[in-house]
Protein backbone atom coordinates (compact mmCIF):
# COMPACT_ATOMS: atom_id res chain seq x y z
CA UNK A 1 0.00 0.00 0.00
CA UNK A 2 1.37 3.57 -0.65
CA UNK A 3 0.98 6.52 0.86
CA UNK A 4 -1.76 8.75 -0.17
CA UNK A 5 -1.99 12.46 0.31
CA UNK A 6 -5.78 14.10 1.20
CA UNK A 7 -7.13 14.56 -2.14
CA UNK A 8 -6.25 10.84 -2.84
CA UNK A 9 -7.66 9.95 -0.07
CA UNK A 10 -10.71 11.75 -0.54
CA UNK A 11 -11.18 10.19 -4.45
CA UNK A 12 -10.68 7.00 -3.42
CA UNK A 13 -13.09 7.43 -0.60
CA UNK A 14 -16.37 8.90 -2.37
CA UNK A 15 -16.33 5.91 -4.59
CA UNK A 16 -15.89 3.37 -1.51
CA UNK A 17 -18.64 5.63 0.35
CA UNK A 18 -21.13 5.14 -2.14
CA UNK A 19 -20.47 1.50 -3.18
CA UNK A 20 -20.98 0.27 0.66
CA UNK A 21 -24.14 2.66 0.68
CA UNK A 22 -25.51 1.35 -2.28
CA UNK A 23 -24.44 -2.53 -1.30
CA UNK A 24 -26.31 -2.05 1.76
CA UNK A 25 -29.27 -0.61 0.27
CA UNK A 26 -29.56 -3.73 -1.91
CA UNK A 27 -28.99 -5.74 1.21
CA UNK A 28 -31.86 -4.41 3.10
CA UNK A 29 -34.14 -4.51 -0.16
CA UNK A 30 -34.46 -1.53 -1.72
CA UNK A 31 -34.62 -2.72 -5.40
CA UNK A 32 -36.26 -0.34 -7.44
CA UNK A 33 -33.37 2.21 -9.02
CA UNK A 34 -35.54 4.92 -8.63
CA UNK A 35 -35.85 4.16 -4.73
CA UNK A 36 -31.97 3.00 -5.02
CA UNK A 37 -30.59 6.34 -6.42
CA UNK A 38 -32.81 8.69 -4.23
CA UNK A 39 -31.74 7.03 -1.13
CA UNK A 40 -28.23 6.81 -2.04
CA UNK A 41 -28.19 10.43 -3.50
CA UNK A 42 -29.59 12.09 -0.28
CA UNK A 43 -26.71 10.68 1.30
CA UNK A 44 -23.41 11.26 -1.09
CA UNK A 45 -23.98 15.12 -1.02
CA UNK A 46 -21.59 17.66 0.50
CA UNK A 47 -24.08 18.45 2.77
CA UNK A 48 -24.94 15.23 3.60
CA UNK A 49 -21.45 14.11 3.90
CA UNK A 50 -20.70 17.08 6.41
CA UNK A 51 -23.99 15.79 8.47
CA UNK A 52 -22.09 12.09 8.25
CA UNK A 53 -19.34 13.69 9.78
CA UNK A 54 -20.99 14.75 12.30
CA UNK A 55 -22.31 11.81 13.31
CA UNK A 56 -19.09 9.73 13.03
CA UNK A 57 -16.46 12.12 14.78
CA UNK A 58 -16.95 11.13 18.05
CA UNK A 59 -16.11 7.02 17.00
CA UNK A 60 -13.33 8.20 14.84
CA UNK A 61 -9.92 6.70 16.11
CA UNK A 62 -6.60 8.63 16.16
CA UNK A 63 -5.80 7.38 12.29
CA UNK A 64 -8.97 8.02 11.05
CA UNK A 65 -8.86 11.07 12.34
CA UNK A 66 -5.66 11.91 10.86
CA UNK A 67 -6.98 10.66 7.46
CA UNK A 68 -10.16 13.85 7.91
CA UNK A 69 -7.69 16.59 8.54
CA UNK A 70 -5.55 15.30 5.48
CA UNK A 71 -8.29 15.08 3.46
CA UNK A 72 -10.28 18.58 4.93
CA UNK A 73 -7.29 20.51 4.73
CA UNK A 74 -6.52 19.33 0.98
CA UNK A 75 -7.06 21.31 -1.66
CA UNK A 76 -10.72 21.23 -3.28
CA UNK A 77 -10.91 19.95 -6.43
CA UNK A 78 -13.62 22.16 -7.52
CA UNK A 79 -15.77 24.54 -6.07
CA UNK A 80 -19.02 23.97 -5.21
CA UNK A 81 -22.36 26.34 -5.20
CA UNK A 82 -24.53 24.01 -3.57
CA UNK A 83 -22.46 23.88 -0.04
CA UNK A 84 -20.56 26.17 1.83
CA UNK A 85 -16.48 26.19 2.34
CA UNK A 86 -16.91 24.59 5.49
CA UNK A 87 -19.47 21.74 4.69
CA UNK A 88 -17.09 21.12 1.83
CA UNK A 89 -14.13 20.55 3.32
CA UNK A 90 -16.14 18.25 6.64
CA UNK A 91 -17.66 16.40 3.31
CA UNK A 92 -13.75 15.87 1.56
CA UNK A 93 -12.53 14.79 4.84
CA UNK A 94 -15.09 12.33 5.34
CA UNK A 95 -14.67 10.48 2.19
CA UNK A 96 -10.57 10.83 2.90
CA UNK A 97 -11.77 8.54 5.74
CA UNK A 98 -13.16 5.99 3.85
CA UNK A 99 -10.12 6.21 1.56
CA UNK A 100 -7.88 5.68 4.34
CA UNK A 101 -9.76 2.68 5.41
CA UNK A 102 -10.61 1.03 2.48
CA UNK A 103 -6.58 1.10 2.34
CA UNK A 104 -6.12 -0.37 5.14
CA UNK A 105 -8.52 -3.39 4.02
CA UNK A 106 -11.10 -2.39 7.09
CA UNK A 107 -14.20 -3.42 5.47
CA UNK A 108 -15.74 -4.02 8.78
CA UNK A 109 -15.55 -0.46 9.27
CA UNK A 110 -16.64 0.92 6.24
CA UNK A 111 -19.61 -1.20 6.66
CA UNK A 112 -20.39 -0.14 10.42
CA UNK A 113 -19.92 3.74 9.76
CA UNK A 114 -22.36 3.57 6.38
CA UNK A 115 -24.63 0.99 8.32
CA UNK A 116 -25.08 4.00 11.08
CA UNK A 117 -25.47 6.77 8.25
CA UNK A 118 -28.43 4.68 7.44
CA UNK A 119 -30.14 4.05 10.17
CA UNK A 120 -29.95 7.47 11.37
CA UNK A 121 -31.05 8.95 8.24
CA UNK A 122 -33.46 6.15 7.70
CA UNK A 123 -34.64 4.66 11.17
CA UNK A 124 -37.93 3.34 10.14
CA UNK A 125 -36.19 1.13 7.04
CA UNK A 126 -33.00 0.23 8.36
CA UNK A 127 -32.27 -1.34 11.51
CA UNK A 128 -28.69 -1.96 13.35
CA UNK A 129 -28.57 -5.79 14.14
CA UNK A 130 -25.75 -7.10 16.03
Amino acid sequence: MSASNGQTLAYLGDAVYELELRHQCIEAGVTQSESLHQMVSELTSGKAQAWAFSILEPLFTDQELTWFKQGRNAPLSKKSRKVSLQEAHASSGLEAVFGGLYQTNNHPRIASFCALILTTKYPSFFSISD
